[in-house]
């Protein structure tokens, strides 16, 4: 199966409106190790995807590149956007990919189980918990989950 895992949101430093600090690198290794090689040694065909804000610093986003290996990357200016920005973007990352399953998530959440445990139906939607209704009919997408 072809699996692309795409992550949004900013991948490294603080964010002016809300005080938050991410750094991709806190996070990367549990994801990898839980979800991103588990779903390879499965024997499927993963790709990672991102859709992430310009980088501070030359050199971290040259790790970011060589750590993570993604296949495509969107861009969005940082000034202009909102806490929807990056994820909404996120489906130019898959447009005109050869994709199977898609996995939408974050580079800032640490996943405690090893993703070849878990019991996907890769056949249908799997979604961690319901939105509130509202939330749904204004946004149609699921917020902050794997």
């Amino acid at each position: 199966m072809k699996i692309g895992i795409g992550f949004y949101g900013i991948t490294e430093g603080t964010d002016p409106k809300t005080g938050y600090s991410r750094d991709f690198r806190h996070c990367w290794s549990n994801v990898h190790d839980n979800i991103v090689q588990p779903l390879i040694d499965a024997g499927h065909d993963v790709k990672i995807y991102a859709s992430t804000y310009p980088f501070t610093d030359a050199s971290t986003e040259q790790e970011f590149y060589k750590l993570v290996n993604p296949t495509k990357v969107v861009m969005s200016d940082f000034q202009t956007s909102d806490a929807f920005t990056a994820k909404s973007k996120l489906h130019d990352a898959f447009e005109d990919e050869d994709l199977d399953v898609v996995i939408f998530t974050r580079f800032d959440i640490h996943f405690h189980q090893d993703m070849s445990k878990l019991n996907i139906d890769y056949d249908k939607i799997n979604i961690l918990f319901p939105e509130d209704p509202q939330w749904w009919e204004s946004h149609k997408f699921v917020c902050d989950c794997f």
